[in-house]
């Protein structure tokens, strides 16, 4: 027994688009979304209520009611994402022309400041570090000269003991 309202769309599928929507179903290449209304369509199709194809596919009955329109449109092509739908890919080079750009320029400027910046407080660094070691190596010295049994003191070293 048919459950929810009858619908008054009536799909009727020629034996080409119900076995390209049946392809889908079995296709792992094709996105997931244009696999799930192409089961949308074979569903509606089979006579089922828009609330039953809704539950089925997990979906709103008011989304399952656009598809089948785009569908009774625009035929298979009106399953496919409009373009511009869902995140930008993260390279788009291959859309470029290749020569550069303002903002290009701008980018590699931008590296570079932080280059030399990043340059600058490494040499500083290593700076800092060298005349730390010189002055370890002059306070090791200095101690070593005070410690009883080791060698004597001298003027020119300039460390008194005391």
């Amino acid at each position: 027994m048919a459950r929810g309202k009858k619908t008054s769309l009536t799909i009727h599928l020629t034996a080409q688009e119900r076995e390209m929507l049946t392809a889908w179903q079995r296709s792992t290449t094709i996105s997931a979304g244009r696999a799930r209304r192409g089961r949308m369509i074979l569903l509606l199709a089979d006579g089922l209520s828009l609330v039953q194809i809704a539950a089925m596919v997990r979906a709103t009955r008011r989304g399952v009611y656009k598809w089948a329109q785009r569908f009774l449109q625009y035929g298979l092509e009106g399953l496919a994402d409009k373009p511009g739908r869902g995140r930008r890919p993260l390279s788009r080079h291959h859309e470029k022309d290749h020569q550069s750009t303002a903002t290009d320029v701008n980018f590699f400027q931008a590296f570079a400041m932080v280059i030399n910046t990043f340059s600058d407080s490494i040499a500083a660094w290593i700076l800092a570090k060298s005349a730390a070691k010189a002055s370890r190596e002059r306070l090791t010295e200095s101690v070593s000269l005070c410690i009883p049994g080791s060698r004597q003191p001298s003027v020119s070293a300039g460390v008194f003991p005391g």
